[in-house]
């Protein structure tokens, strides 16, 4: 007031907040001293808080880190495997000795698998990809992939682990079908058929709870069912294992039309028709291989070669020739053998290491031997009709037609001796080369070789003999045994007939004697598994009563003995 009496600027202005607050303090001095302990205090624990904090951000995402490192070393561990399953292990498996480096491997990724799993903790997308990572492992061991190192009972064991670690986290998506459906097919092959189809029963379960399925996992759904059906003729369930192919042929008409739906096709008429000729439906089996075939012509129409399409073409081929040769027609199933033959060759040519092509050469090589054997087989007998002028002709013929008989199954040998020396544990490969070589040994018996065929009896039955001891219960194994005496009675007889046409009748007679015995052993084998109605038993049954007529009435081994139909 004064300054403005005296005309100079005024200085007064209106209170700050500050101001007021130091008024304040200064009229309330106990009270702000209180005041200011409390903020100091609540300053100080709010820096202690946010320091907490960022120790605890900082710990989480070392945590995180630490978690993210695991998840990345199982996602290494099972990218590792699966390329080991499928590229290392394959290329490997053709290799002679190379079972024992296949198998170290195997125990080293098997010894990493288990390392890391212990540390998965609870995590579940750890635990997710440990069972993963193990359902991968399993197949190295065990699955039926050519390159496996026949340790069923070790591909069980982890299979079963990544199975109760799926179920246990509630997972209900494709990789536990997929874990199912393996476990079904180790079961499979580890002759637990029951527990084989309740696998299967599963997977196909969890397929149905998906809901609406895309055409992707209707595709998946139909390979069940397939899968399904190979269990059940395993069983001896044949009409629900038809009625199996046939829900998997529903699902591929109700596909549209794609390469995928006449793959499925391909591959569902292409059973169906095999499966209707081993249960002897031949008539209704012809439509349906027809099919497969028409198949095959719309995938191939819509690629650029005609190199994919080989094998699945050498296949339809293959149960062509089948077909035919049940049907008698053993000149038609000689070239269809033939055609699967090249086209098989010609994928090999390209890929050399496929070993499930390659054991499919040795099969329609053998088949194709059987074939011509059968063809060698007619051209002899109708030689015999005839007068004594042009026998010498139908028995020239019969001989060329053994030879190309010959020719077929020693290259099935060749190539399924290779295939075993490469992997002994795949005994479906043993098994093969015991029938290609008991087929060989015959043809080579008809040819008067006696010598070599005797060699491939003695070691098809040393062979066969092993498997059984070692799978007593192994119902393959013991056909084979009862397989190779009936060889080895249709070599006596082969031998008898040389003999005797030489004039040695004594000798004739032993050989036949020999024969009726080992005739009498495959007999009494198959009657002890298969009863008096099985007519394969049947049929040895009138061979052996023949021959013991004819021993009967010929008591010097003269071949001029017996009667005529006994001859």
């Amino acid at each position: 007031v004064r300054r403005l009496r005296r005309g100079e600027p005024i200085e007064a202005r209106a209170p700050t907040l500050g101001y007021q607050v130091r008024l304040l303090a200064r009229r309330h001095k106990a009270a702000f001293a209180a005041g200011g302990v409390v903020i100091a205090a609540l300053v100080a624990a709010t820096v202690v808080s946010l320091r907490a904090a960022a120790d605890a951000r900082e710990q989480q995402q070392v945590a995180e880190r630490e978690t993210e490192r695991s998840r990345g070393m199982l996602r290494a561990s099972q990218d590792a495997i699966g390329r080991m399953a499928t590229e290392v292990f394959d290329q490997l498996a053709p290799l002679p000795g190379s079972l024992e480096t296949r198998r170290l491997m195997a125990n080293v990724l098997d010894d990493a698998l288990q390392g890391l799993t212990r540390n998965v903790g609870d995590d579940p997308e750890l635990r997710r990809l440990a069972a993963r990572t193990a359902t991968q492992l399993s197949r190295i061991y065990g699955a039926a992939a050519e390159s496996n190192l026949g340790e069923t009972q070790r591909a069980i064991e982890l299979q079963a682990r990544a199975l109760a670690e799926l179920e246990a986290l509630g997972y209900r998506g494709y990789a536990r079908v997929e874990a199912h459906m393996q476990m079904a097919g180790f079961r499979f092959a580890a002759g637990e058929l029951d527990e084989a189809l309740a696998e299967s029963e599963r997977a196909l379960a969890l397929v149905d709870g998906m809901g609406d399925l895309t055409q992707p996992q209707m595709l998946d759904k139909a390979s069940c069912l397939q899968e399904r059906a190979h269990i059940m003729f395993a069983l001896g369930r044949l009409d629900d294992a038809l009625a199996e192919l046939a829900a998997a042929r529903a699902i591929a008409d109700a596909l549209p039309e794609s390469a995928g739906r006449d793959k499925l096709l391909s591959e569902v008429e292409g059973t169906l028709g095999h499966r209707l000729l081993n249960t002897g439906r031949r008539d209704e089996a012809a439509p349906h291989l027809r099919a497969s075939g028409e198949a095959l012509d719309r995938m191939a129409a819509g690629l650029e070669s005609p190199v994919p399409m080989l094998t699945r073409r050498g296949l339809l081929a293959f149960r062509w020739g089948d077909l035919a040769a049940v049907n008698r027609r053993h000149d038609l199933a000689v070239e269809h053998f033939a055609e699967a033959a090249r086209l098989f060759r010609e994928w090999l040519a390209l890929e050399p290491r496929d070993a499930k092509v390659r054991f499919l050469l040795a099969l329609t090589l053998t088949r194709a031997g059987r074939a011509q054997s059968q063809l060698a087989k007619g051209a002899y007998r109708f030689a015999l009709t005839l007068e004594e002028e042009p026998v010498k002709p139908g028995m020239a013929e019969a001989q060329k037609r053994y030879a190309g008989a010959i020719g077929f199954l020693r290259d099935a040998v060749a190539e399924l001796r290779g295939m075993v020396e490469a992997d002994p544990t795949r005994r479906k490969h043993g098994y093969a080369l015991c029938e290609a070589m008991l087929d060989l040994s015959v043809a080579l018996s008809r040819t008067k070789s006696f010598a070599e065929a005797r060699t491939l009896l003695d070691e098809a039955g040393d062979m066969a003999r092993g498997f059984e001891s070692r799978s007593p219960g192994d119902a393959e194994a013991q056909r084979i045994v009862t397989w190779v005496a009936q060889k080895e009675g249709t070599y006596w007889v082969n031998l008898s007939d040389a003999q005797g046409t030489g004039g040695d009748f004594t000798s004739a007679r032993a050989s036949l004697e020999n024969a009726v015995e080992r005739f009498t052993f495959a007999r009494d084998r198959i009657l002890a598994t298969k009863g008096d109605r099985d007519t394969e038993a049947a049929q040895l049954t009138k061979l052996i009563a023949a021959y013991e007529r004819f021993l009967a009435r010929a008591p010097g081994g003269d071949a001029s003995g017996g009667e005529p139909e006994d001859r």
